[in-house]
């Protein structure tokens, strides 16, 4: 009996031991994320320092000893996440110094940042010589606390570093008194304004007792002082990766902690699945992680995650001792997108734009879409504005308002596999010449200069050998440079017009190109004359065999916003139209040749806000004008970079009006985040009076949804009577990588 009880001993020894090997095994995996971040945060600092002949304010600079440029899009996303935090944090002071304006003590301010890494934030903020801080550094505590490994790398940088030290270093430079010293063996490095704890949070008890120990010294310590302790405690993406049980047992300390007698602040910034796991973007964001073998429990937990806005309120109502606390509380709550366009400063926006050219609207978008911000109080402080308000969220959220009283259409849809590398490209241009499809330029890894003609019956995967590319001259000058965001217009099959686009996203081209097919299937350019002003993310159709519109691209109020071509004369003519619009880029335009009516639904304004109206127009060419008709503004026409398409015409009968049906597809919206019920909808209009009928949801089936594209940077054709294309395209979904689409059919 003895020998069987030490065996079961043995036994449950080993058992505990794998645990916690595995248990650390994880923990390093997470703390390889802090690696990554760090370096994306270095090359944020690097390129949008306020002072680029000085990086005495570059305090990434002391953690990432090799950097490197990211591109555009993790630049931004990174940025807005830093900004949020930072500004977050100021506001929460300004907030409190205001409403303390009344009372006899002052306030200290202890900003307690869970899963620390290697942020520096501290120093940013404790920093007297940086003119970005107006707050007495005496007034300031920042406590970073992370694993006992991370802390200990990290107060090594920081011991080895005379200008950290020096930042954080004790005011009175010549008090050596140690009456100040706060005793606690996970405190690894400590002066008046800074200390380094080091505490695994997947112990909940010992975080709690760690933080009462550092508290109860601190009060014994302002005793004398008599301030007011504003603790501000934060997370940006770090609990995300723990077990949601564990993550709310620190946030239930933390909110909870001391209620009677602190103002605690909690600033959460993380993950979310707006639209589902089965979002393209999320899931490439969820694979990611997977793959790195640190999920984003936060969210990847089915059981016990929080998905989406409502369920991150819901869990802090939850966690907050209503019972034992008196207090009233506040919780604000948004996604970084509302975020950005709502609380960020138009002028800070402005120079970010001036800095780094930027043309990745839809892949910014879809990341600040899938990334929130909340803060909680028990001081009923508001630092957001009152979209923010939590309640309001929840009565605002779009399965309450936006599908309730709306019809649903059935849609027959169907995916055509892509097994060729050549039709990785998105923001091409493409159109349909007899039985094949024309496909020009658009952007891979680079932006590319050449053309393809793809053959396909729709019953089978696109292969390279259903692809014919087509040779340049060998002289340039003789053929469009490389370009995106352009347009393409088949004018009669063995001619082809090819009008504008990009480079870089601050170089938009003016050009104009006839192709054209000769006797022997030979396709050769020929430059005609350049548009007045350089245009992209515009659109063009055809009116008759002879003219050629061209609608929106350049936001300058000089230019106008159609334009009308020749073909014959080679000759461009500015257009009137009778409603005073401002220029947009990528708004969703189709035109009729059989109703001869055209609609238009968003676009980009000049502001980089997505309109939400919904114009019908009529051409008049003996007048040179566009007769524009307001059909009206719905959040679901707030649309960018999405397209529209005739799905049928019907109604003959005497009695009643003619009508057709519109479909808008994909694109993104600065109200909502596209899913399976509004990435395609129908819109029912009346042709003779244009007034809009109703619009009809469409409900993608699971299977397709499941295995859905990214509905951004793609072409949208009508292959025959029958099939509508949504050809290619996709995009970078932030640091996760990059989703090239299948071919969508619509039957």
């Amino acid at each position: 009996m003895k020998l069987e009880d030490e065996l079961l001993s043995i036994q449950k020894t080993q058992k505990i031991q794998k645990r916690q090997e595995k248990q650390k095994f994880l923990d390093l995996l997470i703390q390889g994320t802090n690696n990554s971040s760090i370096v994306s945060k270095r090359s944020v600092e690097r390129l949008y320092s306020s002072n680029k002949r000085s990086t005495k304010n570059d305090y990434f600079r002391y953690f990432v000893k090799k950097p490197q440029r990211r591109s555009p899009i993790i630049n931004r996303g990174y940025l807005l996440r830093m900004l949020a935090i930072k500004n977050s944090i100021l506001s929460i002071i300004d907030s409190s110094i205001k409403n303390n304006l009344n009372n006899n003590h002052d306030l200290k301010f202890i900003i307690i940042n869970l899963g620390c890494g290697f942020d520096p934030l501290p120093f940013e903020l404790i920093n007297n010589n940086n003119l970005l801080n107006n707050t007495d550094k005496n007034d300031l505590l920042f406590i970073d606390i992370d694993y006992k490994d991370l802390i200990e790398r990290k107060v090594s940088i920081i011991k080895n570093s005379v200008d950290l030290l020096n930042i954080i270093k004790n005011n009175n430079d010549n008090n050596n008194d140690n009456d100040n010293i706060l005793i606690n063996p996970n405190i690894l490095l400590q002066s008046n304004s800074y200390l380094s704890v080091a505490s695994d949070l997947n112990d909940s008890i010992s975080y709690k007792n760690t933080l009462s120990s550092i508290f109860n010294q601190l009060n014994a310590l302002n005793i004398n002082q008599n301030k007011k302790f504003i603790n501000i405690f934060l997370s940006e993406v770090a609990i995300a990766y723990m077990d949601p049980i564990q993550s709310d047992k620190i946030i239930k300390v933390s909110i909870n902690f001391n209620n009677n007698i602190y103002n605690n602040h909690f600033l959460l910034l993380e993950q979310i699945l707006p639209s589902g796991f089965n979002h393209p973007f999320a899931k490439k964001m969820l694979n990611h992680f997977n793959n790195l073998g640190s999920p984003i429990n936060s969210i990847s937990d089915i059981s016990n995650g929080y998905h989406n806005l409502n369920d991150q309120v819901n869990r802090f109502l939850h966690l907050y001792n209503t019972i034992n606390n008196n207090r009233k509380f506040n919780i604000e709550i948004n996604d970084l997108l509302n975020y950005y366009n709502q609380i960020l400063d138009k002028n800070i926006k402005l120079k970010i734009n001036q800095i780094e050219p930027f043309d990745e609207w839809e892949e910014f978008y879809l990341f600040a879409q899938h990334y929130f911000i909340l803060h909680f109080n028990n001081d009923q402080i508001n630092i957001f504005n009152d979209n923010f308000n939590y309640q309001k969220v929840i009565e605002n959220s779009l399965s309450s308002n936006l599908l309730n009283n709306k019809s649903f259409s059935n849609l027959n849809l169907f995916i055509q596999k892509s097994n060729s590398n050549n039709l990785q490209r998105k923001f091409m241009s493409s159109c349909k010449i007899s039985n094949q499809i024309f496909l020009n330029s658009g952007f891979q890894s680079t932006r590319l200069n050449n053309s393809m003609l793809l053959s396909t019956n729709l019953t089978k995967s696109t292969r390279d050998t259903d692809l014919i590319i087509l040779k340049n001259p060998n002289d340039k000058g003789l053929f469009p440079i490389e370009r995106m965001c352009h347009s393409i217009t088949n004018i009669d099959n063995n001619n082809l017009i090819l009008t504008g686009g990009r480079t870089s996203p601050n170089n938009y081209l003016d050009d104009c190109w006839l192709l054209t097919k000769d006797k022997n299937s030979l396709f050769n350019w020929k430059k005609l004359k350049s548009i007045p002003n350089s245009r992209f993310r515009h659109s063009t159709f055809l009116i008759n065999k002879n003219t050629l519109i061209l609608f929106g691209g350049n936001f300058s109020s000089n230019n106008s916003l159609f334009l009308r071509y020749n073909i014959s004369e080679d000759e461009w003519q500015e257009m009137d139209f009778n409603i005073n619009i401002e220029n947009i880029i990528s708004s969703c335009l189709h035109y009729n040749e059989n109703s001869k009516t055209g609609y238009i639904i968003g676009g980009m304004n000049s502001n980089n806000r997505i309109e939400s109206s919904f114009y019908s127009f009529k051409v008049d060419l003996n007048k040179n004008k566009i007769e524009l008709r307001n059909l009206g503004e719905d959040r679901l026409f707030n649309r960018y970079g999405g397209q529209l398409i005739l799905r049928k015409s019907f109604g003959n009968n005497k009695n009643a009006n003619d009508k057709e049906t519109l479909l808008l597809i994909g694109g993104v919206s600065d109200c909502y985040l596209l899913d399976q019920y509004n990435s395609i909808i129908e819109i029912e209009i009346e042709i003779e009076t244009g007034n809009q009928v109703k619009i009809n949801f469409i409900k993608i089936d699971e299977k397709i949804w499941n295995k859905m594209p990214l509905l951004i940077g793609f072409n949208l054709l009508e292959f025959n009577e029958r099939y509508k294309v949504c050809l290619l395209g996709g995009g970078v979904c932030f640091s996760f990588g990059s989703i090239w689409n299948d071919i969508l059919i619509i039957d």
